[in-house]
């Protein structure tokens, strides 16, 4: 390597030599230097795309879904409510099917999550982790359960049709609500139940006692109720049964 420098220099002169290796250096410097840029500036392109497309999804979703619908003119389901239920869980019932009408000034979101409480008695938990996959064809739905139970795929009619929009946008339904926030909005309701066996009210899980007892004043079958509300234990039906 040395003689082949030596002759270098000796061609063409030390001067022209070293001119030649520095301008080598600066230009493969700044071919580094503009990759490095471009890269830097595509990243943040990217990352500010991303930020716009986020913001931009979620002032969609509420001007589609905070204006309430007025297009469709179906009449209210009659009430199929036992009269052999206390007459707290009947309150409870109305209360939950009037706030969950076509007629409610509810945001359709919270209908729907009221009306998936109100049907199959979901925790409050397996609502909000609802997921845009979750929602299936045929408005099925795929429920996470808790608690070491099976997970389960349920029937639901979405007369609102925001299931339907939140499957097609992949826009998971309930993102935007807290567990908190639906707590403070049911007590504010009186969408609250005080058992007989406690001294605090019932609020996320009150519609879950009051499908429980509806079912067990309707079947009087521990194991029917026990896989209607997917408990593990047949011992958690009977506490729920308790508490009347």
């Amino acid at each position: 390597m040395q003689q082949v420098e030596d002759s270098t220099r000796s061609e063409y002169g030390d001067k022209d030599f070293i001119d030649n290796h520095s301008t080598y250096s600066v230009w493969d410097l700044s071919d580094y230097l503009f990759h490095w840029f471009l890269g830097f500036f595509l990243t943040f392109l990217f990352r500010i795309s991303q930020d716009f497309l986020r913001q931009k999804m979620k002032k969609r979703q509420k001007s589609i879904f905070e204006v309430q619908d007025n297009t469709v003119s179906t009449p209210p389901a009659q009430s199929t409510i036992p009269c052999a239920l206390p007459q707290a869980v009947i309150s409870l019932i109305k209360t939950a099917e009037s706030l969950s009408s076509q007629e409610s000034s509810w945001p359709v979101p919270l209908k729907v999550l009221l009306r998936l409480q109100l049907e199959h008695g979901l925790r409050i938990t397996e609502c909000l982790r609802i997921r845009a996959m979750d929602l299936l064809s045929l408005n099925r739905i795929k429920i996470n359960s808790l608690k070491g139970s099976q997970n389960r795929v349920i029937s639901f009619n979405d007369e609102f049709g925001y299931l339907a929009m939140c499957r097609k946008l992949s826009i998971s339904p309930f993102a935007d609500y807290s567990r908190f926030f639906i707590y403070r909005l049911y007590r504010a309701n009186s969408i609250q139940l005080l058992t007989s066996n406690s001294t605090k009210f019932a609020v996320t899980h009150c519609l879950r006692h009051a499908m429980a007892q509806q079912l067990t004043s309707e079947v009087n079958d521990t194991e029917l109720v026990q896989d209607a509300l997917r408990h593990k234990s047949a011992n958690s039906t009977k506490w729920y049964n308790l508490k009347k």
